[in-house]
């Protein structure tokens, strides 16, 4: 609770009668303030906002106290600036709260048992930590300036999501990308196209970020945008992206490369032709088809670099859609890359180190057919990050951006797919039948004039579905056609 209080001459003469009894335990005239003890009572003293956190019987009593007395007494003493006043000599705000009171008492008794040693190295220890916040909110006003007044969208536009630390980081990175991607891996760096409210896109670029990495492992039901948010990632980070989609046909060879024949042209340099010519005319012997037959182009072996193998060497981003599809002879090649050391043992080439900018994010849908139960080294080398269903307006944003079809129809597919979504969850419905890649489908379709709107949605939607779940769709679909 405030409350505004004067000091008068009284109060200071009381004060100066018992000095004795009283101390600045602390002092800072930068700030303006003051710290001091009267008896057992503790006063802490903001200048800048004219503050004392105090209590006793006087005030309580709605008197004023020697005890603001003895802290005028020091403000004075000290050559701080003295507080205006309505009445008497100033007039403090004072602050009773119990909490802040039970601090100020608590300190005043630590501080009382303190030399003047560790009063001082206290305050050095105090005015250091001081001065490195200072300096660390200069630096993070100083980022935002130079993204404000950039021309990296990405980055303004995550500057009001993430975190200063994180966004340092990844500003770094991103201008390390500029300088040494190609054009061609530039072309293969995806847009940013969704960023869920559920903190899950900041958890798995800050893991991506670390200064030992690691991989998120991206989980949840299907259409929640999984997919989608590795994407946004890649284009966070800057980097040209690989997809790899597991599967029972997803074998080492594969993604590692293996040995293949490459034509190799045999070449004769102009000077040991021209010798070749000169003897040949010599000796009277005919040197064209001897010619021919040393240009003739050979097969030699060399290692063709698989889908995986590639991207690493490159230093580029790897989505890897359905790790738990894989074959567990194939997860375990992947063990060294997603660990500390980030090693890729290649047979019939060598050990390859990931470059420093390599990085690679898992999905997975749990409990579909043909998938497995990962095995624990596996997964515990992924940051396991749960994509839930993104949020209404986040649907809404997501079927704009991507077909552009006029929002008051978006609003009402959204709509219906929330519908869906709240039977499924009474188990009315399977959750296959909760499918944001469905109702995307039949936003293109709309836009195509494929049929009409609502006739659009409802085939999307309900077709593939048993009788019973299909109806429930029809339903629901004709519902919101006849109010639309």
């Amino acid at each position: 609770m405030l409350k505004q209080v004067s000091v008068y001459p009284k109060n200071v003469e009381a004060a100066k009668e018992k000095l004795a009894d009283t101390e600045i335990l602390f002092a800072d005239k930068e700030k303006s303030t003051l710290f001091i003890r009267v008896g057992k009572h503790g006063l802490e003293y903001y200048g800048d906002e004219n503050k004392v956190v105090h209590n006793c019987t006087a005030l309580s009593h709605g008197r004023p106290c020697y005890h603001l007395g003895a802290l005028y007494y020091y403000i004075e003493k000290e050559g701080l600036p003295v507080p205006p006043a309505k009445r008497g000599l100033a007039t403090f705000v004072i602050d009773t709260e119990e909490e802040q009171l039970k601090d100020v008492i608590d300190k005043a008794e630590v501080l009382k048992h303190m030399t003047d040693e560790e009063i001082d190295e206290k305050l050095e220890k105090q005015k250091a930590e001081a001065e490195k916040k200072k300096a660390e909110e200069d630096a993070k006003q100083k980022l935002y300036k130079e993204i404000e007044e950039g021309n990296d969208e990405i980055l303004k536009t995550l500057s009001k999501i993430l975190p200063y630390r994180l966004l340092q980081r990844l500003k770094t990175f991103r201008e390390a990308q500029n300088s040494r991607l190609t054009e061609e891996q530039k072309s293969r760096v995806p847009s940013l196209k969704y960023i869920p409210s559920n903190g899950e896109f900041v958890k798995a670029l800050s893991a991506l970020l670390h200064p030992v990495w690691s991989a998120p492992l991206l989980t949840g039901p299907k259409g929640t945008g999984k997919s989608t948010l590795a994407e946004s990632l890649v284009a966070a980070l800057n980097l040209p992206v690989v997809k790899i989609y597991g599967g029972i046909d997803v074998n080492a060879e594969g993604l590692l490369g293996g040995k293949t024949l490459v034509p190799v042209e045999n070449k004769i340099d102009a000077v040991t032709e021209m010798r070749l010519r000169t003897a040949a005319k010599a000796a009277g012997v005919a040197i064209e088809p001897i010619l021919q037959k040393l240009k003739e182009v050979q097969l030699r072996v060399s290692f063709e670099p698989g889908l995986l193998l590639n991207p690493v060497l490159n230093g580029e981003m790897v989505v890897m859609e359905e790790v738990n599809m894989l074959q567990p002879d194939v997860t375990s090649l992947l063990h060294g890359l997603l660990d500390w050391s980030k090693q890729l043992s290649v047979p019939g080439y060598r050990t390859v180190t990931a470059p420093e900018y390599f990085r690679l994010v898992g999905t997975i849908n749990p409990d579909y057919a043909g998938t497995k139960e990962l095995n624990e080294a596996f997964e515990d080398r992924f940051r396991l990050i749960e994509v839930p269903y993104p949020e209404r307006k986040v649907l809404l944003q997501v079927l704009l951006q991507e077909t552009g079809i006029e929002k008051e129809l978006a609003e009402v597919m959204v709509d219906i797919f929330e519908r869906i979504r709240g039977r499924v969850e009474n188990g009315d419905l399977d959750t296959r039948a909760l499918s944001f890649r469905r109702l995307l489908r039949a936003a293109e379709d709309i836009k195509l004039e494929i049929d009409e709107p609502f006739k659009c949605i409802q085939s999307n939607l309900a077709e593939g579905l048993d009788e019973v779940e299909k109806n429930i769709i029809i339903e629901i679909v004709r519902d919101y056609q006849r109010n639309f």
